[in-house]
């Protein structure tokens, strides 16, 4: 219980250094288009940009960092443990849970970003740090 406590920290530490430049980014650049003080009144048309707002920084901020740091700690697990074969399906179980998680994200941003395109002119393209 020790050790999975520290490893708990240690990747929360981890985590927190690894989100600091996309609070960063998103401090100067606001999910929210519209209604800022001084900006413009929100329209019908800033609902769509804020919910392509919202989808951008969800899976391109959150999932695929996680999604990697996952494929990392699994793969830390695959060299450490390789020869125990308990360790090695855990790792096994991450990798496979990390690719399948991101492929349903990259498959349902698919979707939303067809949708968006065909009714509205907006398109939900990730944005560069």
């Amino acid at each position: 219980m020790k050790q999975f406590t520290h490893t708990l920290i240690y990747c929360l530490i981890i985590f927190t250094i690894l989100m600091v430049p996309i609070g960063i980014t998103y401090a100067a650049d606001p999910i929210i288009p519209c209604g800022n003080t001084g900006g413009t009144a929100c329209t019908f048309a800033d609902l769509f940009k804020l919910v392509a707002n919202i989808i951008d920084f969800l899976l391109f901020s959150l999932a695929v960092p996680l999604a990697a740091i996952a494929l990392a700690w699994a793969g830390t697990l695959m060299v450490m443990y390789g020869n125990n074969e308990g360790e090695r399906k855990k790792a096994k179980s991450i990798i496979w849970t990390a690719v399948i998680g991101l492929a349903l994200a990259l498959a349902a941003w698919l979707i939303v970003n067809t949708i968006f395109t065909t009714l509205t002119t907006i398109q939900i393209t990730p944005t560069a740090p």
